[in-house]
């Protein structure tokens, strides 16, 4: 039964009040870790799932493990990571892409940990520094790599017990000679032919002997990505293509055989003169590699990443092109078409 008195409710008042407050009075009362902080920094441990501040870690040799992909930044949701690389030349005349800064704005960063998941160096994480305040947020802003830092350097593999033959050395070479050789006889012989026959089909199918030729090249050299592309790509899309527009335009059975005139003739001596000298200067004042037929090393781009840039949707990725190139292959078959219809 409720006191109906004013005594008496200023009673329940206080009761219901006090009921409300027993477990704020109760943790009132009791002992809690945090007054120790900042006693105890020495002895204060975290759980590996709390995530502070981004790190790259170094060794005694100031050096880190990144190689400046950049797939921590794309994968970053709001920009907080900004990677300046830029392309240096090895001893062998090799290029390779090195680390110049790595910025990350501790202030923006929401440590969602989709950078070190990324990252396939592992040169990145999360360290368990959380005293990161600052009063100008200009200060949030880090710089991971160290001033004068590089890239770890894989170690070399174990030089040989024994030294192969110097025949075998010796076969291997003239091997790939031959094999350049009679590539280099199929690209000039089948160009030579596409630019001199009179039949437009034939122009094509000798291009694409030209291609085929070239892909060869490319997986002489241990670039197996380039050749496959350029014989699914140039030689079993395009090539086609030019052979679909041919046909349906009907301009594949030209057997016009009327003579240039003086002048085209004149104007194609000179375009191939100025076209072979050019040649001839790249050639002799360019510096080529010595060792061309060897495999890429594994510090270059891989397969993997130019699938993945390729087909990304996220910054620097390269889907929206992708798909253009693909209207824009859609728009030259409707257009083969409608010429087509009209003759």
């Amino acid at each position: 039964m409720k006191n109906s008195t004013y005594l008496g409710g200023i009673l329940d008042a206080t009761k219901s009040l006090i009921i409300g407050l027993k477990t704020s009075i109760k943790v009132f009362f009791e002992h809690h870790e945090t007054e120790q902080y900042p006693e105890n920094r020495a002895t204060l441990t975290f759980t590996d799932r709390n995530r502070f501040c981004l790190e790259m870690p170094h060794n005694e040799n100031n050096e880190h493990k990144c190689i400046a992909c950049g797939l921590c930044q794309m994968a970053c949701p709001n920009d907080s990571i900004t990677v300046t690389s830029q392309m240096v030349t090895l001893e062998d005349g090799k290029k390779k892409k090195q680390l110049v800064k790595y910025e990350y704005n501790l202030g923006q960063c929401m440590f969602c940990n989709l950078c070190v998941t990324a990252c396939p160096q592992d040169a990145i994480r999360f360290n368990q520094e959380f005293e990161n305040a600052v009063f100008d947020k200009s200060k949030l802003i880090l710089t991971l790599n160290q001033p004068g830092s590089h890239c770890m350097e894989k170690p070399k593999p174990a030089a040989p017990k024994a030294e192969p033959a110097p025949s075998k050395k010796e076969d291997e070479n003239m091997a790939q000679t031959i094999v350049f050789l009679i590539l280099a006889a199929i690209i000039l012989g089948c160009a030579f032919m596409a630019v001199t026959t009179r039949r437009i089909m034939r122009a094509a199918t000798y291009l694409i002997f030209v291609l085929f030729g070239t892909a060869g090249l490319y997986f002489l050299m241990g670039y197996t990505f380039l050749g496959s592309v350029q014989v699914m790509v140039y030689a079993g899309g395009v090539v086609v293509l030019y052979i679909f527009a041919l046909m349906l335009t009907g301009r594949h059975d030209n057997k016009e055989n009327a003579s240039l005139s003086l002048g085209r003739k004149f104007a194609a001596l000179i375009s191939s003169l100025c076209g072979a000298g050019l040649l001839m200067f790249v050639i002799i004042t360019h510096q080529f590699a010595e060792n061309s037929l060897t495999a890429p090393s594994e510090q270059t781009t891989t397969v993997k990443l130019l699938g993945q840039q390729l087909v990304s949707s996220d910054k620097f990725g390269y889907l929206l092109p992708f798909e253009a190139v693909s209207i824009l292959l859609l728009a030259c078959i409707i257009g083969g078409l409608i010429i087509a219809r009209k003759r």
